[in-house]
């Protein structure tokens, strides 16, 4: 088994003792303190979970300042790895202090070695999440739990210009508090005093209290950055539901499919059942190459809805236009998206279309005219549910 450290996680649902492997704390160098830094990561195709780290600080036992570190960037599950420059390198670094870049991360864990092999610590996104920072489901292995099985923590988000209304942009931790003393920090109940968040990219000069205090619970932004829009997240690890990532008020990211069997929309924390676990309406299709192709049903007298992150050779977009009734012009009033492959099966116009070779078969935008709107609405309706209101 590899070698390990104590740190702290989440063992169902709860913060305790885990092991975390030695090969994720940076080998120690002549300068100072090695400090590793790791983003999170949603999937094996997932991106812009990484991004950039400005600095990372170190403070003696006295939260004397030691030296400071460049930064650097790192890509989704990538990994920032620096030795702190201190004037005196054999002083062990107490506190670790790190200042996110104007990109947000999505931070899995920071963890750090002392240039003189004494005992160091790891900082896990679990830590942050359970203190009411922001937080998404992560997949990089860390280490082990008691029983064995893999652990992989969350990340927490950071971010240096708070945009979308991130809280946090740097953090300071009591390294020892999150190594050989963690199971002091959990039976003392100073998980979350052991750590500062602060709201600027400079060195938190403040030092962890000693007394246990639990951040109050600020909620996630309500806008997504435009890549989550695009993006859907697929796991297959048992920790990893989408009914607990859809219920937590400081959860933010892109759209997720869970072990649970269950599909939740991140924009508006609404969670769905797979039809692949239970065909029912509202359930939601997923691709083999895991995109979100349709959901089952939609409300009545209601364009079909599909999701922003459907590749865009799933979907054409019908442009309906009406007659303005005081003008010979037509208007375009509505831009509906629907899928090629149901417009193909049920109309031989769009099957000839699609099918050609010639330019109709990569149009994506088709024009129907001559009906009202309510009348297109009610044959897309149709296509997507096999229901229709007859007067």
């Amino acid at each position: 088994m590899a070698a390990a450290l104590d740190a702290i996680g989440l063992i169902s649902g709860g913060l305790g003792i885990i092991q975390f492997f030695l090969d994720n704390v940076p080998s120690s160098t002549p300068q100072g303190a090695s400090v590793q830094i790791k983003a999170g990561l949603g999937d094996d195709t997932s991106d812009n979970l990484g991004g950039g780290i400005d600095n990372v600080y170190a403070f003696d036992y006295n939260n004397n300042y030691l030296g400071v570190s460049s930064g650097c960037s790192m890509g989704d599950g990538g990994v920032c790895q620096v030795t702190v420059d201190q004037g005196n390198a054999g002083v062990q670094a107490d506190y670790v202090s790190i200042s996110n870049g104007n990109d947000a991360t999505c931070i899995a864990w920071v963890s750090v070695s002392q240039f003189d092999s004494s005992p160091g610590g790891a900082w896990t996104g679990d830590i942050g999440y359970n203190c009411g920072d922001i937080w998404y489901y992560g997949n990089q292995l860390a280490g082990r739990n008691p029983d064995g099985s893999e652990y992989r923590p969350y990340c927490a988000w950071f971010d240096g210009d708070h945009t979308n209304g991130f809280q946090y942009a740097s953090l300071k931790f009591t390294v020892r508090a999150y190594g050989e003393k963690a199971s002091d920090t959990i039976s003392q109940n100073k998980v979350c005093s052991a750590s500062i968040f602060g709201a600027d990219t400079g060195p938190i000069n403040g030092q962890p209290e000693s007394i246990s205090k639990k951040r109050s619970v600020k909620r996630a932004p309500s806008t997504r950055r435009s890549w989550m829009e695009n993006r859907l997240i697929i796991s297959s690890h048992a920790g990893h539901t989408a009914e607990h990532l859809c219920n937590s008020a400081t959860s933010w990211g892109p759209d997720f499919v869970g072990a649970d069997g269950q599909f939740c929309d991140m924009a508006t924390k609404t969670l769905s059942p797979l039809c692949s676990k239970e065909d029912v309406d509202g359930c939601i299709d997923v691709s083999q190459n895991g995109t979100v192709v349709a959901k089952r049903s939609i409300a009545r007298r209601s364009v079909p809805i599909t999701k922003a992150n459907i590749p865009r050779d799933y979907l054409v977009t019908v442009l309906l236009r009406m007659a303005d009734r005081f003008s010979v012009e037509w208007s375009i009033k509505y831009e509906v998206p629907v899928h090629r492959q149901l417009l193909a099966y049920f109309s031989s116009y769009f099957k000839a279309a699609f099918e050609s070779g010639f330019a109709e078969s990569t149009q994506e935008v088709f024009v129907l005219e001559g009906l009202s709107a309510i009348t297109y609405q009610e044959l897309f309706r149709w296509l997507y549910t096999k229901q229709l209101d007859l007067l």
